[in-house]
């Protein structure tokens, strides 16, 4: 206490300011770690998004390698340039997945995963064609499980799958598991629909094994595709901005593959013989699974905005906080030096001079004297 009683007018007024200071430091510092931890989870987010974009299109391509190789494999025709298209457009999309994978992997522990499906593809781009239909079906479809779940890995490093807002929660769901889980099944449906189709080149026993697998999965597609429509209606409810830009592409592709669903079902599932060609139902399988590809590269972009303005908002709010931080201190300096300066206006000088004035007028010494700047003689 005698400390505080010996310390000069501005220096108490700075102290007491100072402690009465100490709650709005306080929760500025809380709230400035909580947007700072708030901005790189945004950031973290948006590289899982921009990942997942060359990934998905990688998806396509090699779904569509894979029907096409089939294709020729079951001796019918094709265009022969498109499947050499194909895949010139799946070694770009590799050097593509390289590229973000060089930024991110670390980030996202993905390298590892992706270099093991690189070398799967390169095993496989040069006798897909010298297969059985069989064989080249399989080993593609193991190479598109394993493009599957590194998605699935890269949506659980990013943080996608713990995204805390509705409106982006539902777009990410999409995006990580929904869209490309029906693009797979509606490229297993089409090849096996396709294959069924005359008897596409498949032995006996395998008919009734292949029609129990397309009566399974057109009944998982229904319901996948429901779960699809519902997630994307959530976010729309949420976000009403967003279905605009997606809403007729989404009802679209419920659309496209409701037709092909009903095709399956009434032309190769509910008939004693199976007339349509193979060409036609790979064709309707196509146009679905074009269909989804389109939503997925227009629900990208849109996800990513809404990140961006996340993280434009909480770094609008981590700069006001720095700010109203910064000028409630110099605020509180200029006050002390304010009050200081009345105080001394009032008393003529520090109180500690001022009481040892009186003092000494006390013990009877009644020349001692002082003026208005504080110092005595």
């Amino acid at each position: 206490m005698n400390f505080f009683i010996t310390l000069k007018v501005w220096k108490k007024l700075a102290l007491i300011a100072a402690v009465l200071a100490l709650p709005l430091i306080g929760m500025s510092y809380l709230v400035i770690a909580d947007k700072t931890a708030a901005l790189n989870f945004v950031k973290k987010e948006q590289t899982g998004v921009e990942y997942l974009g060359p990934l998905q299109r990688l998806l396509h391509s090699v779904a569509l390698h894979r029907g096409l190789t089939n294709t020729a494999l079951y001796g019918k025709e094709i265009n022969r340039s498109q499947l050499s298209t194909t895949q010139a457009e799946i070694s770009k999309q590799i050097e593509a997945v390289d590229g973000v994978d060089e930024q991110y992997g670390k980030t996202l522990q993905s390298s590892d995963q992706w270099n093991v499906i690189k070398g799967d593809w390169q095993s496989l781009k040069g006798v897909a064609t010298s297969l059985s239909p069989k064989e080249s079906f399989t080993r593609h479809t193991e190479i598109i499980t394993k493009l599957l779940g590194l998605s699935s890995h890269v949506g659980n490093t990013s943080n996608l799958i713990l995204d805390p807002e509705l409106d982006s929660y539902y777009l990410m769901d999409s995006l990580v598991s929904k869209i490309p889980r029906l693009l797979e099944d509606l490229g297993t449906l089409r090849a096996k629909a396709a294959s069924l189709a005359e008897d596409g080149g498949l032995a006996q026993e395998d008919y009734l094994k292949e029609f129990t697998q397309i009566i399974a999965l057109n009944g998982k597609i229904k319901q996948d595709m429901a779960a699809a429509v519902n997630s994307m209606s959530i976010a729309f409810a949420n976000n009403p901005t967003l279905e605009p830009a997606l809403g007729n592409q989404t009802a679209e592709f419920n659309s496209v593959v409701t037709r092909f669903l009903d095709i399956v079902t009434n032309q190769i599932i509910d008939v004693a013989e199976v007339t349509m060609m193979y060409d036609e139902v790979f064709a309707e399988g196509t146009k679905s699974l074009d269909s989804g590809s389109e939503l997925y590269k227009q629900t990208s972009p849109a996800l990513y905005d809404l990140l961006q303005q996340r993280r434009d908002r909480y770094a609008r709010t981590l700069q006001l906080t720095l700010i109203t931080t910064l000028l409630a201190g110099l605020l509180a300096l200029g006050l002390v030096y304010w009050v200081t300066r009345i105080i001394l206006k009032q008393l003529g000088a520090e109180p500690g001079e001022l009481r040892q004035v009186a003092d000494s007028i006390a013990a009877g010494n009644l020349d001692r004297s002082f003026n208005s700047k504080g110092n005595s003689n």
